[in-house]
């Protein structure tokens, strides 16, 4: 009995060496040996901003989510709203502010507040359709999306419940990944300009410029009159707010861009005199311009020795694109002069153009005009005419559907098949179904709204 006493102390302490041997093995394999990677077995669980998470370990060598990339690119930014010293969160007018018995603040500038929990997500422009997840502000405004490429085709919406605020995402230097943005009332309209513009054919760059020139004049209209602070809480406010700053400055845009050089103010010139061409000159709602057809127009309005037409090169442009005046054969020089006048009126910055040095965007313009001796009525009328006036040449369009492209009926007759090429497509069902904007416009000072 005693030996066997003395027999079991003895193999403790081995049993309790083994035992540590064992738990440091354990460590040193938890640790990745000597120095060597720890691989979790597990996927990539990076933060994609929507919604917690943080950068986690690589996936296992081989394992498919080893090859999952990780974010793109981040966007990131704050969301404030206008406020008025008495604490009511939506601004009202002068008149009605007295009529509630709140004192009239006569403030030089805009006092804007962080928006808490707002809602943030980026859309789509022309699509409005969401291209991320919805991500929070913090108690500062502040929001962060991940995992998204900016584009300036994109845009940030951010909504309380309440009011749904909006800023275009800037356009970015090459190879840059993050963007910033403010959101507020001021932006939002310069959003809701930008999306007009781009209706009329203007390209995501140049959709941003124009944002930030509308943004510029709505901050500049607030702080001379704060009363005319929008109220976001109206779906409608924004669209209709810019729409007003592009009708009252489409004149004041055309004589910018005619006096300099410089792309903001030829393209923001081309978006606002579209919208007003088809608002009060009665464009035609089947005709819209193209982004190629506006890069064109741009283009020449840039160049020194292309912005400008005489009168028989515009009208050579007309004949050639089929556009006939009324009651008479052909256009001549003589229609383009007479087409002039009324297109003076509208834009008082064009009563120094001639019919020997007709700008290429009165060119274009008076083309559209229905108070003139012509007018151009069609997409290919258009497509034709300012090819001829400034070159512009689109790439191939596509077939119609069910139908072969011209390359595929050669390449069906070398084979021995019978086939003929497809007919340019029709106009779309956006072209014809598309409602006119509402014809208003109100008449003052280009600067005043």
């Amino acid at each position: 009995m005693a030996r066997e006493m003395a027999s079991g102390r003895r193999r403790l302490p081995a049993a309790f060496l083994a035992l540590l041997a064992a738990a440091g093995t354990a460590a040193l394999v938890g640790c990745g040996g000597a120095g060597g990677p720890a691989w979790s077995t597990g996927g990539p669980s990076y933060n994609s901003g929507y919604g917690g998470g943080g950068v986690g370990s690589p996936g296992a060598p081989g394992s498919p989510r080893s090859a999952v990339p990780p974010p793109t690119g981040v966007v990131r930014g704050v969301v404030e709203m206008p406020v008025r010293p008495s604490g009511l969160s939506r601004p009202v007018a002068f008149l009605r502010w007295l009529r509630l018995g709140s004192p009239a603040h006569a403030e030089a500038s805009v006092a804007r507040q962080p928006v808490a929990g707002a809602r943030v997500h980026l859309a789509d422009r022309g699509t409005r359709q969401p291209v991320s997840a919805t991500v929070t502000t913090n108690e500062r405004g502040e929001f962060r999306v991940e995992g998204v490429t900016p584009s300036n085709r994109f845009s940030a919406i951010a909504s309380d419940g309440r009011a749904t605020l909006e800023a275009v995402v800037p356009t970015l230097e090459a190879g840059r990944l993050e963007a910033q943005v403010t959101i507020n009332e001021a932006t939002t309209i310069g959003a809701a300009a930008a999306r007009l513009a781009e209706e009329e054919g203007l390209g995501p760059e140049d959709g941003v410029l124009l944002a930030q020139r509308i943004a510029e004049r709505q901050e500049r209209l607030q702080e001379e009159r704060p009363a005319e602070l929008p109220d976001l809480t109206r779906a409608d406010e924004p669209t209709d707010r810019a729409r007003q700053h592009l009708l009252r400055g489409a004149d004041a845009f055309v004589g910018a861009a005619l006096e300099t050089k410089e792309r903001p103010a030829a393209a923001c010139a081309v978006g606002a005199a579209q919208l007003l061409a088809r608002s009060q000159l009665k464009l035609s709602r089947r005709v819209r311009l193209t982004p190629a057809q506006v890069e064109a127009l741009v283009a020449a309005m840039l160049d020194a020795d292309a912005r400008a037409a005489s009168a028989d090169k515009i009208a050579v442009a007309l004949r050639k694109a089929g556009v006939k005046p009324r009651g008479e054969k052909e256009v001549t020089a003589e229609h383009v002069g007479a087409a002039l006048g009324p297109l003076r009126k509208v834009f008082p910055s064009l009563k120094k153009a001639e019919p020997a040095k007709v700008p290429v965007l009165a060119a274009l313009i008076l083309a559209e005009q229905a108070g003139g001796p012509f007018q151009i009525t069609t997409r290919e009328q258009m497509r034709s005419f300012l090819k001829e006036l400034v070159g512009e040449v689109e790439g191939p369009r596509e077939p119609a559907k069910g139908k072969p492209t011209a390359a595929a009926a050669k390449k069906g007759k070398a084979n021995g098949n019978s086939g003929a090429p497809a007919p340019a497509p029709a106009a779309g069902k956006d072209e014809e179904q598309s409602p006119p904007p509402p014809a208003d416009v109100v008449d003052g000072d280009p600067e005043a709204g």
